[in-house]
């Protein structure tokens, strides 16, 4: 979509579907609706199940809007559905290909939506996550007579797909947030209308301060305390530097794993380095975020396929500048360029101490480009190294799909010997449908493309690795205290602004 006014789209009236809206997490979608809504489109959004849980202090305006799928009434939504014989039929037929929800369920679920696109004049139903939001709107579509798509976000696909091959067939256009992904779409079900769209990020707010702040020396890292997030491998990173390489990693989030990382961070002798900051609202990030020194992304593959696909707090990073050494999983083989940062293979603790211990975080570009003052430039992020800065050109097998192993990077069969939450973290990378196993590169120079905020791409990062020794006592220090925001301490509801 084209920011142009000459070139602009005409506006169009959708019907959103989703699960729960807003959810604190899930700040990829009121992004999405926002930025639809300042180009014009109206957008009305629909929540399957009523929530009133904790979101984003700026989503809080979506809940009164939000229409609620259950308080639709039920004869209005039948009559409605019967007075199209030939959608009814077409509706029937999908919910009988599908087989995670019951006929009736989904049949009524559909009318209810199709009552409410009918009602607010929409033209056009798209669903978030492909479990039952999408099949919902694929019924509501075929009942309205409307088109339909739907955007997969990870989980859905990979670590608890339903019907995905049914849906793929039904939907007349389906949204993939990485090439991978689309490729995993048409290895299920080749010939499918398959657009990759990126969820984008605002970079108006997450961007470097025309008075950047001074760097406090320390390493972020946003996400879910989840398998997926790859913390056991950062952890066993750290524990393999020296202490006076060693930089503090501060972990924003909230997860089921905070009690096993703390105990493997101890174990490993890492507890003063690895710190757990607990949730943050979006703007700590945006606040904040500039100064740490740079931020990384150990992402893993789940043991059930789950995986981080087009994270959001990788471009958010990117956005304010800060440098990011992230591991070579989907989305970050698009997003993270020899520009912005430095991609490892997923799980190896080696190449990942190895890129923390290069980080220069305490010398920038200069803006036209040329070495800071008393050290090197460097255009690459391999520089230090001389190992390839990306993999996206490397074989499966190099990438890390087609072996299992645990997250600190040893042979699967001695994971037994490990720390209980390695055993318990042991990747299944061998996911991947057969079909799609060949290496799929993502375009040449593709980088971010804005996503489905249509967003310029956040500015290079200015940041590189020269060397080792970037890391000084005086300013990251295990004992230096980490910024905490008062208005959200840990234990409160609010997080990190990324994807589960």
């Amino acid at each position: 979509m084209s920011d142009g006014p000459a070139h602009a789209a005409p506006p169009v009236a959708t019907l959103h579907v989703l699960a729960a809206f807003p959810v604190l997490s899930e700040t990829f979608v009121s992004n999405e609706i926002r930025a639809l809504r300042a180009r014009g489109h109206r957008v009305v959004p629909l929540a399957i199940a009523p929530y009133d849980g904790p979101c984003q202090p700026e989503d809080e305006a979506f809940r009164a809007e939000t229409v609620a799928l259950g308080a639709q009434p039920r004869l209005a939504a039948m009559l409605g559905a019967l007075a199209d014989p030939l959608g009814l039929a077409r509706a029937l037929a999908f919910c009988r290909a599908q087989t995670a929800l019951s006929v009736p369920s989904l049949l009524l679920a559909g009318a209810r939506a199709a009552l409410v696109a009918r009602r607010e004049g929409v033209r056009h139903v798209h669903a978030h996550y492909a479990h039952g939001a999408a099949a919902i709107g694929i019924v509501a579509a075929r009942l309205a007579g409307l088109t339909c798509s739907f955007i997969s976000h990870g989980y859905d696909l990979y670590g608890s797909p339903t019907d995905i091959p049914a849906k793929l067939a039904a939907a007349d256009a389906v949204v993939a947030t990485c090439e991978d992904m689309k490729a995993d779409f048409l290895a299920m079900r080749p010939g499918t209308r398959v657009h990759v769209i990126p969820c984008g990020v605002d970079p108006a707010r997450f961007r470097r301060p025309a008075a950047p702040p001074p760097s406090n020396g320390r390493i972020l890292a946003i996400g879910r305390l989840a398998e997926q997030k790859g913390y056991p491998v950062l952890i066993e990173a750290l524990a393999r530097l020296p202490e006076a390489e060693r930089p503090v990693v501060e972990a924003v989030g909230a997860g089921p794993l905070l009690d096993d990382l703390r105990a493997l961070a101890a174990a490993r002798g890492v507890a003063d380095w690895m710190r757990f900051l607990g949730p943050r609202p979006s703007g700590w990030i945006a606040e904040h975020g500039p100064a740490y020194a740079g931020f990384v992304a150990p992402y893993v593959i789940c043991a059930n396929g789950d995986r981080d696909t087009s994270p959001v707090s990788v471009k958010e990073a990117m956005g304010m500048e800060l440098p990011v050494l992230a591991a070579a999983v989907m989305g970050n083989k698009e997003m993270v360029t020899p520009e912005t940062g430095r991609l490892v293979p997923m799980a190896d603790a080696a190449a990942l101490a190895e890129g923390c211990a290069g980080w220069r975080a305490s010398r920038r570009m200069s803006a036209d480009g040329s070495a800071p003052p008393g050290g090197k430039g460097c255009s690459t992020a391999s520089r230090s190294t001389g190992r390839p800065s990306a993999l996206a050109g490397s074989s499966p097998a190099a990438r890390g799909h087609e072996r299992a192993s645990c997250p600190l990077g040893r042979p699967a069969g001695r994971a037994a010997r490990h720390h209980p939450l390695c055993r318990r973290y042991r990747l299944d990378q061998g996911y991947r449908p057969a079909a799609a196993a060949a290496d799929h590169r993502p375009a040449a120079g593709r980088g971010i493309l804005g996503g489905s905020n249509c967003s310029p791409p956040p500015p290079r990062s200015p940041r590189c690795w020269p060397g080792p020794g970037w890391w000084t006592p005086s300013t990251a220090s295990p004992a230096s205290p980490g910024p905490r925001d008062a208005s959200a301490p840990p234990g409160s509801p609010a997080s990190p602004s990324s994807s589960p």
